[in-house]
This record gives C-alpha cells, sequence and structure tokens, in this order.
C-alpha cells in the first residue's frame, strides 16, 4: 500500500516505506506545498530511513536522543507572538493559538536552559531561521517537545 506524505505531520512511515526525495527533485521553497509537485520519478532516488521511534518528552529523554541520533523532527502549538520572534531565547507570552507546528530540533545549552530549534518559516525569521525556546515550554501551553521523533 502506498502511503501519502500528509504534509507537515510527524508520520515516519512515509520516509521509511517511500522515502524522502532530492533537493533536485523537490526543492524548498518556504511555503505550503503539494506532494505531487515533486519531479517524476523522484522514487528511484529517494532517500529512506531504516526505522524511526517516539522520543518520551521529558527533557533527558529528548537531549538523550539529540545526542545519540542527531537532529530530531519535533511538535509544538504556535501562538501569535511567535510570529513576531526575532532573538533571544523564546517563552511564549501571548496571543491567539494558531495552531500545531513540526520543527527541527537541532541542539540545546544547558547552562541557559534553552533548545536550538531550525524552524521551516525562511531565513529571514527568527535568527537566521532558528530560535532558542526555554526548556520550560515543555510544560507550557506551547508543549514543546510533545511528539518528538528519532529516525535510524
Amino acid at each position: 500500500m502506498r502511503r501519502v506524505c500528509k504534509g507537515g505531520a510527524l508520520l515516519p512511515f512515509f520516509l521509511k516505506d517511500e522515502g524522502l526525495p532530492l533537493e533536485s527533485a523537490y526543492p524548498y521553497t518556504a511555503s505550503n506545498g503539494s506532494c505531487g509537485a515533486a519531479a517524476p520519478g523522484w522514487e528511484k532516488n529517494a532517500h529512506k530511513i531504516s526505522g524511526w521511534g517516539m522520543v518520551w518528552p521529558s527533557l533527558a529523554k529528548i537531549k538523550a536522543a539529540l545526542a545519540h541520533y542527531g537532529p530530531l523532527p519535533t511538535s509544538m502549538q504556535v501562538y501569535e507572538d511567535l510570529m513576531h520572534y526575532k532573538s533571544g531565547v523564546y517563552t511564549r507570552v501571548g496571543g491567539k493559538h494558531l495552531g500545531g507546528h513540526a520543527v527541527l530540533l537541532v541542539g540545546y545549552n544547558d547552562e541557559e536552559e534553552y533548545f536550538i530549534v531550525k524552524n521551516s518559516w525562511g531565513t529571514d525569521w527568527g535568527e537566521a531561521g532558528f530560535f532558542r525556546i526555554d526548556y520550560s515550554q515543555m510544560h507550557s501551553l506551547v508543549i514543546f517537545g510533545l511528539t518528538t521523533v528519532a529516525y535510524y
């Protein structure tokens, strides 16, 4: 059975079964696109993961998975204030709830207690497309890291 990509949902079945197209077959555009827009025949050169697992949403487990597996796709809830983020360590201060969002967790800083995250909103947003988010946002309305996936 062929699976569909389901947009930005953290569903690793697609990456295991169908694979990820090369950048040349499906260039990044910093906008919502269609999985059907990939170049014909992209499947023959697709990168497939051999397996995956969910990471328990605790600070220690997420940091351990990041150190062992490398960058981790994770989820968070987005509020209006994040749209205006420019720099610094983000903690939610208010605004309307805009919905769920998938991001890529790439690092952390224990001394200042924050994660380093790559966003998909382009390099003009935040810190050249990245942001830092306080560890406390795991236990706030943002629920950073609730759904985190490790690929292997």
